[in-house]
């Protein structure tokens, strides 16, 4: 009874791990994080980046703009040197980095929405942001 109860307990572990290995995989083969835009501070203490992530199971966009402290690509949220200063629904193709000094970066989204901002915020650490929402110029009608 006791090699039972070893083959079923392995074999049960096996499966979750497959299981677990195969969501992770799908997960991600569907989604896709991606760095659309980087603009540095004039000091290049500070790396303003635009992140646009779409997932093919929900059909979504989602952007943030986060800023950074270097080293860039080590900086993360969790260990205070990173943190996100706007998060929309939509793509990032939209989006304006501007730093105007080395402590004030705006931030323009042309044609967004209101109801497409989820968060947004004005100053982190030393720096001010300022967000803005420019409403999208109409196009000009095609000629026949």
């Amino acid at each position: 009874m006791k090699k039972w109860a070893k083959r079923i307990g392995l074999v049960c572990a096996v499966l979750v791990t497959a299981f677990f290995l195969v969501g992770f995989l799908l997960m991600h083969t569907v989604c896709k994080d991606e760095v659309t835009q980087r603009a540095l501070s004039p000091s290049g203490k500070y790396a303003a980046e635009v992140e646009e992530s779409y997932c093919t199971v929900g059909s979504s966009w989602d952007t943030w703009v986060t800023v950074r402290q270097p080293p860039f690509v080590l900086s993360a949220q969790r260990l205070g040197t990173a943190f996100d200063v706007l998060y929309i629904y939509g793509p990032a193709t939209r989006i304006r980095l501007q730093w105007n000094s080395n402590s004030d970066l705006a931030v323009e989204c042309l044609g967004c929405k209101e109801n497409e901002v989820r968060e947004s915020h004005d100053r982190w650490k030393d720096i001010s942001i300022h967000f803005s929402i420019t409403p999208q110029a109409p196009s000009a009608p095609r000629s026949r």
